[in-house]
């Protein structure tokens, strides 16, 4: 007979606390020693690997009490170990390896791990396969003392379970009851199946109805989701178009926020031009004031000196005619200071008038930034209230796409229930299978079903008064691009009659006009048109400009070098009276006093 038990190792097991290891090379092998060696604690090593679970057998009373509990040289361990290794090279056991190695480990909680290989496994896994070799824990492969003296004094029956125990039949007789067990648990459940048939074949009739009523349901369903995806699909479109036309009002909208922005910098440009203008015209009328009194102060010495000249006249008659001469050069002169004081009190006048047309045309401008100021918060809130508004968009459109993937998520969802409700249906059918939960089952997802059916009109209902909303904020963008719209045929309407009237040169005299038209067919040399050509300003000072300049405005700039040949023109065509200007003179005056 083959040797096929090769070694033994223990560690940490009882009395073994460092790694012990123990060689059978032969068919017999004696382990001898004094009482207290540990000889017994081998055999009980080797019962304990095979899977022995009685700790009488085990001599031991608790699963710690197969650890190493210390000693005065050593410590106590936290874990016994103990690993028989089998020669398996002609296969006696039912493992495809050439040595095979049996472990088993103890840890003072109470836990044990069982490795078959160095990998971790069951007792169960450890039994079976040693009771298929006849090393099971329960078969006597070590007999302990006195075992002999209790086999012989066993009853026939006793002893033939002894035996029995020891051929390994044990395995079988528990695989045979396991089986009847079985046997009788399968019995039992064919009873209740044959009563769970006999319930359910009369409800099949009404499950058979209940399933096409699922099944027209499904194909409504179908339907339904068909015409959502239609309808949302149609006011997705219809919400991108609105999209694009608020995004073009909403630059349009911007261009001209932008543009009143560019006239509010112009405007404030020539509120600080006007305000110059202003300033010197002050600055002229107090030169002019000044001027005045200094011609009074004059005024009133030339008197002073003409009484004294007739005081010495009466009593000087000597010197009649030389007085008489002098006071012919001073009453001269005084007619010439009276004729200039006259010429002083029109000028500043004039200066006094124009200082008012100065000083309203400020006031003018001034309510004019102020009123484009206005526009200009009102263009703001408009501009604040079209984001708002393509934000608002934006956000149902969001929305929108949101319930449109909800609803192909719950779509999928629900054809995952139909597939999983006609299979359990037809699993009834076929079989008769104890389905009464799943029957059960099925009615909780119909009652389900058809709630998500009521969900899914509210939503709808939900989702149409929406759609109605957003259609109103629509309808009330259409009607508000319809006025700006109307305001800006009108303003083009407007821009086309100044500009006929710019042609046709109203508001000039028509002398000038003639001037300008035959300078326009070629009769006069190119480049004669009105002073206002040649003045920029901003349209919010028009006014002011046009009351500043007076008569002014029709007088004709000529090129330089072109003024004679125009006079001649003009005298030998009897034309109107007509103010020239040569083209140099106004580019040499500085800006301030134009």
């Amino acid at each position: 007979m083959k040797q096929r038990l090769k070694s033994l190792e223990m560690q940490g097991y009882k009395t073994f606390a460092t790694l012990t290891r123990l060689e059978f090379p032969g068919q017999v092998t004696a382990i001898v020693g004094p009482n207290g060696s540990g000889k017994s604690n081998i055999a009980d090593s080797v019962r304990w690997v095979l899977g022995e679970q009685s700790f009488s057998l085990l001599r031991a009373k608790r699963t710690e009490d197969m650890i190493f509990s210390g000693s005065q040289q050593r410590s106590r361990s936290g874990m016994a170990l103990s690993t028989i290794i089998f020669n398996n090279e002609d296969g006696w056991l039912p493992i495809d390896y050439s040595e095979v190695a049996i472990s088993r480990r103890a840890y003072r909680d109470g836990q044990n791990e069982y490795l078959l290989n160095g990998q971790k496994v069951r007792l169960k896994d450890i039994s079976e396969l040693l009771s298929q070799t006849g090393l099971s824990e329960r078969n006597y492969t070590i007999i302990g003392q006195g075992l002999v003296d209790v086999a012989l004094a066993l009853k026939p029956d006793e002893r033939r379970q002894l035996f029995e125990e020891a051929a390994g039949i044990g395995l079988y007789r528990s695989r045979k009851e396991d089986a009847l067990r079985r046997l009788e648990s399968t019995r039992k459940n064919l009873d209740r199946i044959l009563d769970i048939m006999t319930e359910i074949r009369p409800r099949l009739r009404s499950l058979e109805r209940q399933s096409k009523r699922f099944e027209e349901f499904q194909s409504l369903r179908t339907e339904l989701e068909a015409l959502l995806l239609e309808w949302y699909g149609y006011h997705w479109y219809q919400r991108q178009q609105d999209i694009r036309i608020v995004s073009i009002d909403y630059h349009d909208q911007e261009k001209r926020l932008n543009a009143l922005r560019q006239k509010h910098s112009e405007s404030e440009l020539g509120v600080e031009e006007a305000r110059k203008t202003l300033q010197l015209n002050r600055k002229a009328l107090e030169e002019a004031h000044r001027e005045s009194a200094e011609y009074h102060h004059q005024l009133e010495k030339a008197t002073r000196q003409l009484a004294i000249i007739e005081e010495r006249q009466r009593s000087h008659n000597q010197q009649k005619s030389n007085l008489e001469i002098d006071i012919a050069h001073l009453q001269e002169e005084i007619s010439q200071l009276k004729s200039q004081e006259a010429a002083y009190k029109a000028e500043i006048e004039r200066h006094a008038s124009e200082f008012e047309a100065a000083e309203k045309a400020f006031t003018d401008a001034q309510e004019e930034f102020d009123t484009i100021s206005a526009q200009k918060e009102t263009q703001e809130s408009r501009l604040t209230q079209l984001r708002q508004a393509r934000v608002a968009v934006e956000t149902d459109k969001v929305q929108i796409l949101a319930h449109l993937e909800e609803w192909r998520s719950r779509m999928g969802s629900l054809t995952e229930e139909k597939n999983k409700v006609q299979s359990a249906i037809r699993k009834l059918q076929d079989e008769e299978n104890p389905i009464k939960n799943q029957v059960e089952v099925i009615g909780v997802s119909l009652n389900r079903l058809i709630g998500s059916k009521d969900q899914i009109k509210e939503s709808v209902t939900s989702k149409q008064k929406e759609i109605d909303q957003l259609r109103m904020g629509l309808r009330n963008l259409e009607i508000k691009i319809s006025e700006e719209e109307t305001k800006e045929s009108k303003l083009a309407a407007q821009l086309d009659v100044l500009k006929q009237a710019e042609a046709a040169l109203a508001g000039y005299s028509e002398g000038s006009k003639s001037v300008v038209e035959d300078s326009r067919k070629g009769r006069l040399p190119g480049g004669i048109e009105p002073l206002s050509k040649h003045i920029v300003v901003d349209e919010k000072f028009e006014i002011a400009i046009s009351a500043a300049l007076g008569e002014l405005a029709d007088l004709l700039v000529v090129p330089s070098g072109e003024s004679e040949l125009v006079i001649e023109y003009l005298e030998s065509k009897d034309r109107d009276r007509v103010a020239l200007v040569a083209l140099d003179r106004i580019r040499t005056q500085n800006k301030n006093q134009i």
